[in-house]
Order: structure tokens, then C-alpha cells, then sequence
């Protein structure tokens, strides 16, 4: 880390190099720290925006601040639109607000680029068995387990939906 940060100091325009300092302080618990060197990088710099906003919306979330999660989500997906892992984190932070819709309509769209995706359509069931729609999440765990079965957690939710609606697979 400290090499990360003389040299954030003698360079601090390096995009790369920001990033992985950050993402260093917050795997060692810095996440205030991380998420101040993110914030000057958004400001200052002109290179990825989307990965330094998304990394700062995740730092949020792992402080339990959704809303300024989802805000930095909402940024980096402006600027990168069709990126996966944003939209996913984008999905997943209107989930933990208690916007299913919205979720809802991210994952399709993770879905209409990638119809293979597992995880989506896996959040998805999810998110329709928050909303106590268990035909609809049993559809999508059912979809995302046949994309991914070798999945522990999928198989185990499955298993655990259709044991409570006697649902034979």
C-alpha cells in the first residue's frame, strides 16, 4: 500500500494506479480512505469513470450506504451502459432499497445482452420471492440453475422454494 500511495503522490493522475490503491485500503478495511481517493479520481481525472464510480458505489454499500451507492452506480452506468457487473451492482443496490421494480428491469436488461447470464436470472428470483411472487422466482432460480447447476447457492434456494410449495422439479 505504501508504494501505492508515494506513487499516488508523485503521479496522481494514474488512473490504474488510483484504482488499485483504493481497492487496496478497502480490502484492508480503509474504506473511508478508499472511497476519498475515489472521489478525487471522479473529480479529477478523465480516464474510466465507470470503474472509479463503480468502485466508490461498492465501497458505499460495504458501509451500508445504499443510497450513495446507488447514486455512484447510476453514474457509472450513464457512462458505460452496457457493462454487466455495473448494472448488476446497479440492480442489486434498488433491491436493498426496496425497489424491486427497478431491479426487476435492470436484470432484463442484463438479460437482453447476455440471455446466458445466471446470476440474473438467480437475483431475479430472488427479488419476485421479495416481492412473494414464488411461481415467478421459482421460473427464474429454475433458469438460472439450469444455466449454472453446479451452483451450491442456487441449487440450495431452488431445492429450499420447491420443498416449501411441494413442487416437484
Amino acid at each position: 500500500i505504501r508504494y501505492y500511495e508515494i506513487a499516488h503522490e508523485i503521479s496522481p493522475a494514474n488512473t490504474e494506479r488510483l484504482l488499485t490503491l483504493s481497492k487496496l485500503l478497502h480490502k484492508t478495511g480503509d474504506a473511508e480512505k478508499a472511497a476519498n481517493i475515489l472521489k478525487g479520481a471522479v473529480t479529477d481525472l478523465r480516464g474510466d469513470v465507470s470503474t472509479s464510480e463503480h468502485l466508490l458505489g461498492e465501497i458505499y454499500l460495504s458501509k451500508g450506504e445504499t443510497e450513495k451507492a446507488l447514486n455512484s452506480f447510476l453514474k457509472a452506468h450513464r457512462k458505460n451502459p452496457t457493462d454487466i457487473t455495473i448494472m448488476n451492482s446497479l440492480a442489486n443496490a434498488y433491491r436493498q432499497l426496496g425497489k424491486q421494480e427497478h431491479a426487476l428491469d435492470m436484470y432484463n436488461k442484463i438479460i437482453d445482452i447476455n440471455n446466458d447470464n445466471s446470476e440474473a436470472y438467480y437475483e431475479m428470483g430472488k427479488t419476485f420471492l421479495e416481492m412473494g411472487n414464488k411461481q415467478k422466482a421459482i421460473e427464474n432460480m429454475k433458469k438460472a440453475w439450469e444455466l449454472n447447476p453446479f451452483s451450491k447457492e442456487i441449487t440450495s434456494d431452488l431445492r429450499a422454494l420447491a420443498r416449501q410449495d411441494k413442487v416437484f422439479l
